[in-house]
């Protein structure tokens, strides 16, 4: 397997050298060099600019996958072998899937931000989905409550229920990952392409100082959606569904958004941007 690896400059290069110690594979290393000023880029592979380097990268070596981390390498993200980032949502799907696997009809768990696929996949393996507020903190205290095996973030961070405790496992993601390519004997990209069922506008973040009221002015406008107010404010409706919560440091309200097709989500999101525009 010809794998491209990309630890911004971060903590992430450490663990990858002891794991390809033990895996049969050409391994591209790009940016290993540990430098806290971060000189490539931005050590945050949730923006695209940041993972530019990486996705032209696995083309032009003709790589089966790529695989970055944040800074501190507790978030991972992988390439496909066509240079197309593996959306957050449908990679916890997957590790959803894989766990279940070994631990049928579990709980797993998944923060409120739009990424539907999750939930399709949990239910289509026979998991019981539990929906959590945004926050590493928050999702790995609901994975205890609720003894649930796996867990996941939008932004990248991955939980499992380890038998010292519940904590990301970066490392355990990539084997994972790795092993299913192997075990399936497909490319990545004819994995995670059919599961690329809806659209998302990514996070956008807004300057607003009266964020409660914000929030309750979209609920009055769109009002004949289904309400869940279990961080910040959820509002579903059959082609279209997204979350607007505040920030708790910062006069911001973040917007998340997802629809059935691309059409829908642009008219949608372009729609609740000019509400919250006109009222910031």
């Amino acid at each position: 397997m010809k794998i491209v690896v990309d630890s911004a400059n971060g903590m992430g290069a450490q663990y990858f050298d002891e794991l390809f110690k033990l895996v049969d594979a050409d391994v591209t290393r790009m940016f290993w060099e540990y430098d806290g000023s971060f000189p490539n880029h931005e050590a945050d592979p949730f923006k695209e600019e940041n993972t530019e380097a990486i996705r032209a990268k696995v083309v032009e070596v003709g790589a089966d996958l790529g695989i970055t981390t944040d800074g501190d390498g507790d978030r991972i993200f992988f390439i496909d072998d066509k240079g197309h980032l593996v959306t957050p949502a449908v990679l916890r799907g997957l590790l959803a899937q894989i766990v279940l696997r070994d631990h049928p009809g579990s709980t797993i768990c998944y923060d409120i931000r739009p990424g539907k696929i999750t939930r399709d996949m949990i239910v289509e393996a026979g998991g019981i989905p539990s929906v959590t507020r945004v926050g590493h903190s928050l999702i790995k205290e609901q994975m205890r409550k609720e003894q649930a095996v796996f867990g996941g973030e939008s932004s990248g961070h991955f939980f499992y229920a380890f038998p010292t405790g519940v904590y990301e496992g970066p490392v355990t993601v990539a084997t994972q990952i790795l092993q299913e390519v192997t075990r399936r004997g497909i490319r990545l990209s004819e994995i995670v392409e059919p599961l690329e069922r809806y659209v998302h506008s990514g996070e956008i973040n807004f300057t607003v100082e009266d964020k409660d009221g914000m929030m309750h002015k979209l609920t009055q406008i769109f009002s004949d959606g289904e309400l869940t107010t279990l961080d910040g404010i959820t509002i579903t409706y059959p082609d279209f569904w997204f979350n607007v919560r505040g920030s708790n440091t910062e006069s911001k309200l973040r917007l998340n958004l997802e629809a059935i097709d691309r059409k829908t989500m642009e008219s949608r999101r372009d729609e609740i941007v000019a509400v919250i525009k006109e009222g910031a």
